[in-house]
């Protein structure tokens, strides 16, 4: 066997896991294709250990939960969320008003993050299924007839 059989294509500093990968793109690898049962698993997990994890979350300093949440959910570290709030001066990216509880808006195949919205223009965009030509049909439709009574 050649000395390098033993070593990771994507970052030959590791051993490999299996199909030439180390154990961490192994388990990203895994993730991306097989979603449902990733999800599946998970699920099972949180019901036969529903109560431990709720107990742990009670425990948790204030703040860490939503911390946890921003960065599995959507990738994003405190620090990153302050600045993008800094960025948009504390204002929804489609009307401007200050925002009290920001809405994490972002697209829903990837959860990348667009920006930060308030509840009324994050709702008002999944209605619209995030489709920016129903948007602009919603738009000429209010500016043409909007003010006429029926």
């Amino acid at each position: 066997m050649p000395p390098t059989a033993n070593v990771a294509r994507c970052h030959p500093e590791r051993k490999h896991r299996t199909l030439g990968l180390c154990a961490p793109c192994y388990h990203a690898e895994y993730k991306r294709s097989n979603p449902e049962k990733v999800k599946a698993r998970a699920l099972r997990y949180y019901q036969a250990h529903k109560e431990e994890i709720q107990e742990q979350r009670k425990r948790l300093p204030p703040g860490a939960q939503r911390e946890w949440q921003l960065f599995h959910k959507y990738g994003l570290r405190l620090p990153d969320y302050v600045s993008l709030l800094e960025t948009q001066n504390g204002a929804c990216a489609i009307c401007g008003e200050e925002l009290r509880q920001p809405q994490i808006d972002h697209v829903h195949g990837t959860s990348r993050v667009r920006g930060l919205l308030c509840w009324h223009c994050n709702v008002g965009l999944g209605h619209f299924r995030d489709d920016a030509t129903r948007l602009i049909a919603a738009a000429d439709y209010l500016s043409k007839d909007g003010n006429k009574d029926i």
